[in-house]
C-alpha cells in the first residue's frame, strides 16, 4: 500500500513540474511587462528618437526583484519559438539589472563596475541552476539559432541600441515583433539606416552578425524585406558609429 501511494505521489509530482514551470516563465512575463510598461518611454535624447528607460524607479520597484526570482526559477523551454522569447527577453531584462547594479550617474553600461572587465562578460546570474552571463545568453545560446534577425531585437542599454520593447516577446506573436522591431529601427536615421546618393549606411548591430546573414546580401535582403520605403539604394556602403551612451531618463 505504500509503495503504491509513493508511486502515485511520484507521478502526480511529474505531472505538476511542467506546470510549474511553465508558471514561473508566465510570472516572469508578467512582472517584466508591466514594468516595461510603466518605466520606458520614447522621447529624443540627444537629438535620437528612442526608447528610453526610467532606470532610477525602476530600481525601486520590487517587481524587479520578482520577475528575477521567476526568471531564475524557469527551465528553458522546448519549444523553438517559446525558447527564442524567453532567452531574448532574459537578455535583455539582464542587461537592465547590470545598469541597476550601478550607480545612478552611471552614463554608459561600458563604465559598469568593475570598469576593466567588460559587463557582458562579468556579471552572472543563475537560470535554473545554470550560471549565464549575457555573452553567452547571446553567442553561445541565441546565436546557435543562425538567426541575423537577432540584431534588432537585444538591446544594450545604449541609445543606438534597437528599442526595448514595451512589451515582452511571445512565441505566439514572435515573429510579428521582430518584423515591427526591424522597421522601427531601419526607419529611424539616427540609429538604423541612413540613406544617402550613394548608398545606405547602416547600424554597426548588423556587422556583428553578418555571418547569420550569410554575408552583406544576407544583411541587404532583410533590409530590403523590413525597410519602411518603397525604395532604397541597391548598395551597403559602410557601418555607422554606435554610440554606447545609456538610453536612460531621469538618472539623477
Amino acid at each position: 500500500m505504500i509503495n503504491r501511494l509513493i508511486i502515485f505521489m511520484i507521478f502526480v509530482f511529474g505531472l505538476l513540474l511542467p506546470s510549474i514551470a511553465h508558471a514561473n516563465i508566465e510570472q516572469f512575463n508578467r512582472y517584466y511587462g508591466e514594468l516595461l510598461r510603466v518605466y520606458v518611454q520614447d522621447m529624443t535624447i540627444d537629438g535620437v528618437e528612442t526608447s528610453a528607460v526610467n532606470y532610477k524607479d525602476w530600481r525601486k520597484d520590487e517587481r524587479h526583484k520578482l520577475a528575477m526570482k521567476a526568471l531564475q526559477a524557469s527551465p528553458t523551454p522546448d519549444n523553438y519559438k517559446d525558447a527564442l522569447a524567453f532567452w531574448i527577453n532574459a537578455y535583455n531584462f539582464l542587461t537592465i539589472d547590470v545598469i541597476l547594479q550601478n550607480d545612478e550617474t552611471l552614463e554608459s553600461i561600458t563604465y559598469a563596475e568593475p570598469y576593466y572587465q567588460s559587463p557582458f562578460s562579468h556579471y552572472n546570474w543563475t537560470i535554473n541552476n545554470n550560471t549565464v552571463t549575457l555573452n553567452y545568453i547571446e553567442n553561445t545560446i541565441l546565436r546557435a539559432t543562425g538567426e541575423g534577425f537577432l540584431a534588432v531585437v537585444l538591446t544594450k542599454a545604449a541609445i543606438y541600441s534597437p528599442d526595448l520593447r514595451k512589451e515582452p516577446y511571445e512565441a505566439e506573436k514572435i515573429l510579428d515583433q521582430i518584423s515591427d522591431q526591424a522597421r522601427e529601427f531601419l526607419g529611424n536615421p539616427k540609429k538604423g539606416m541612413t540613406i544617402e546618393e550613394d548608398g545606405i549606411y547602416l547600424s554597426r548591430v548588423f556587422e556583428n552578425y553578418e555571418t547569420l546573414f550569410g554575408g552583406m546580401q544576407g544583411i541587404f535582403n532583410f533590409v530590403l524585406g523590413h525597410a519602411p520605403y518603397d525604395k532604397i539604394p541597391n548598395n551597403i556602403k559602410g557601418f555607422k558609429r554606435f554610440d554606447w551612451d545609456l538610453n536612460g531618463f531621469n538618472t539623477h
